[in-house]
């Protein structure tokens, strides 16, 4: 996991952006961690961080 609780995830990289996924299940315990998400992948540096609000979808890499 990332370190914030979440099991199932997927990071997807568009450019500078990084477009995060998560379980639908998982979306509202986000919503509570979202400085920190962004705090830890701009550090990486990303300027643009997105959720995905579809929530985790498998082979979606090219839907952006």
């Amino acid at each position: 996991a990332t370190g914030l609780g979440h099991s199932q995830f997927r990071l997807r990289l568009h450019g500078d952006i990084c477009r995060i996924e998560l379980g639908q299940e998982d979306l509202p315990l986000f919503w509570d961690q979202r400085e920190e998400a962004h705090t830890r992948l701009a550090a990486l540096g990303f300027p643009y961080i997105t959720l995905d609000l579809a929530g985790l979808q498998s082979g979606s890499f090219d839907r952006l």
